[in-house]
């Protein structure tokens, strides 16, 4: 039907190696809206040290785009694809991003690291700590210190290093 407006969802970009940032910036320079989740960490060289900003997900950009704009993405010097989950592009839902955006900002997380697929376990809420009200699935269960949160739309989860906190199972 004409005149409706196509709803915009979050997929995901990949990238050439290192082109997170220059990916990002030519997305944004034609107009599409696009999200790199960024940490800062503490880079060592032999006379000095320096803060740097570092991808959180290597190789990947997030953009919130129409499934008209999806084509525009291929004409971006460093994409090197669109991630499927299911034959489909694979969409991040807006919560899950939000929640990315929270923990990046207030810096709650201690480490973090990409797991491909999504592991079964058990499904937990935080009860303590930074991550106080937040469910996610425990990776191990060593002290349960460290747990999941499942970005599904992206098929993959993030493993968050909790520095403190109770974990209670569902």
């Amino acid at each position: 039907m004409k005149g409706l407006k196509e709803e915009k969802k979050w997929l995901v970009v990949k990238t050439k190696a290192n082109a997170e940032k220059k990916v990002a910036e030519r997305l944004a320079m034609i107009g599409i809206e696009v999200y790199i989740p960024l940490y800062t960490t503490m880079k060592q060289w032999s006379d000095r040290k320096k803060k740097v900003q570092k991808p959180l997900i290597s190789s990947t950009v997030f953009v919130h785009v129409e499934e008209k704009e999806r084509g525009l993405l291929w004409n971006v010097v460093g994409v090197s694809g669109i991630l499927y989950y299911l034959g489909k592009p694979a969409v991040v839902r807006e919560e899950e991003i939000l929640i990315l955006q929270q923990m990046l900002q207030e810096g709650v997380y201690e480490s973090v690291e990409l797991s491909p697929t999504l592991i079964e376990g058990h499904e937990v809420e935080i009860t303590g700590g930074d991550f106080k009200g937040l469910r996610g699935i425990v990776v191990e269960e060593v002290n349960a210190q460290k747990v999941v949160i499942a970005l599904q739309g992206l098929g993959a989860q993030v493993v968050f290093t909790l520095k403190k906190g109770a974990v209670s199972r569902l």
